[in-house]
Parts: structure tokens; sequence; C-alpha cells
């Protein structure tokens, strides 16, 4: 809900989340109270749920953003974030879409995946387009969106945007030895094969 919280403070207002049969009783008590629309699927149909249900006619004819929910903006992002990928998919005719690049320059010593994090994600870091730009495939991390496009990496071309759009995936900031109680939730109940980095 870190996003969330940056989404407001700056300003954005056409925020939706999609959740997929979520069972962890604060982020439901969460829902209760927000004033955010909430779409609740009848099943976890995995990151591609947005794609793989119907719920992508509400969004498909117009330029959308589409996100896991635990990336988070570093504290120096400037609150035009959306506006600037816009610009980018202006200027890029060749891509789909454009999201910030993921920083792996902080990561703790106490997160027992960082060095191979580091190791899969260095070459994303390669491939320079312009001043922080990368020729580097989006997932579904923080992304906007063309009219009609979808999917991940594999079939919908990105670039992402570093300086000071990076971006933080906020699980590569625990603890591993001392997991707050909604991690230590999510890796008990979630499905191995849709998470890259929980093993």
């Amino acid at each position: 809900m870190q996003l969330i919280t940056w989404l407001e403070k700056n300003n954005y207002t056409n925020i939706v989340i999609l959740d997929n049969n979520s069972t962890y009783p604060k982020l439901l008590d969460y829902y209760r109270t927000t004033k955010h629309k909430v779409i609740f699927l009848k099943k976890n149909v995995g990151y591609k749920a947005l794609w793989k249900t119907d719920v992508f006619e509400q969004f498909k004819r117009g330029f959308y953003v589409y996100t896991d929910p635990d990336l988070v903006p570093n504290e120096n992002c400037p609150p035009d974030l959306v506006f600037k990928l816009f610009k980018l998919l202006e200027k890029y005719g060749s891509i789909e879409k454009c999201g910030p690049a993921l920083a792996i320059d902080n990561l703790p010593n106490n997160y027992n995946n960082k060095n191979d994090v580091i190791k899969w994600e260095k070459k994303h870091w390669e491939n320079k387009v312009e001043k922080d730009l990368y020729d580097a495939p989006i997932d579904t991390t923080f992304a906007l969106y063309r009219p009609f496009a979808m999917g991940e990496a594999e079939i919908c071309k990105g670039y992402r945007l570093a300086g000071e759009y990076t971006f933080l995936h906020l699980p590569w900031y625990l603890n591993s030895n001392s997991l707050p109680e909604e991690e230590v939730y999510y890796k008990n109940n979630i499905n191995k094969d849709q998470s890259h980095w929980v093993k």
C-alpha cells in the first residue's frame, strides 16, 4: 500500500485495485476503508490477472498503468512520473510500454537473495537508449501501456526509465531473518510458480 500512498500524495486519483482473491485479513480490512475502486476476482489467476480476465475490457482502449503491488518510487521520484512515461511512449514508437527501472545498488546484506537479484537484474542496466533510459524487458512491475497493448516482457516490448524515476522492489529490502507478518503470510500462501524470488 506504500505505492498507493505515494500516488495519492502526488494527486493521482484514477486508481483501481485488482484483487487476486486475497485472504490476508489486514488487506481485506484496508479494502473496507479505501476510497478507491476494488475489483475482486473469484480466484487467484496469477500476476497476469488483468489480461487473463475480462477486466481488461474496461481499460484497453486508453493508456493505462499496470503494476505489481510490492513496489514504491524512490524518495526523490518526481510527481510527473506517468507523464514522463507517456512522453517516452510518444517518442519511441517501437515500444508498447515504459516503466521505472528497479534499483539494485542499495540492497541490504541481510536480504538472502541479494547476490542472485543483482546477478539477474544487472543486464537490465546495460543497453542504454539515452540518458537514464534502458532497452530492457518489463514484466508486471509498474509500467504505462499503450491502448490495446498487453502482456508480460516476452510479448510486449518495453524500456526502463532510471535516474530519479527509479523504483524500489520492496521484497528485496527485507531482512530475511526477521520477516514482517505480512510477508510470512504471503510466503505461506503464494503459488511459488507465480513469484520469481519467493522460494
